[in-house]
């Protein structure tokens, strides 16, 4: 593994448990030893997409993964994953998987029965 393997999986970690927090560039950038610049760079090559565009993928990933096997409120999860308002999580998830979190949790509760 090479350095910026291990600085970029310790910044991963970081998001990770950390997805309820708002992300901040030049944070994350110090916690690698890297410029924000150089930072960006790197952490888009390694990732094969933007830092932001992963940070969302993995809160909506997460959130899924609740509406699964939690009983969780949509309300709740939505909180629990940073965003601000229940509608922005909606509106964020509809658009990443084509149903909303009250129709995917429906359609397992269906399958599951």
């Amino acid at each position: 593994m090479n350095i910026y393997q291990e600085k970029i999986n310790k910044v991963l970690s970081y998001i990770d448990f950390h997805l309820d927090e708002k992300q901040d560039l030049e944070q994350l950038a110090n916690m690698a030893f890297l410029s924000k610049f150089h930072f960006h760079r790197i952490i888009t090559s390694y990732l094969g997409e933007s830092l932001a565009t992963y940070i969302n993928r993995i809160k909506l990933e997460k959130a899924a993964t609740l509406l699964k096997y939690s009983d969780n409120a949509i309300e709740k999860i939505a909180y629990s994953i940073g965003y601000e308002t229940p509608t922005a999580f909606t509106k964020a998830f509809k658009k990443a998987f084509k149903v909303s979190p009250t129709e995917l949790r429906k359609a397992i509760a269906v399958v599951l029965i």
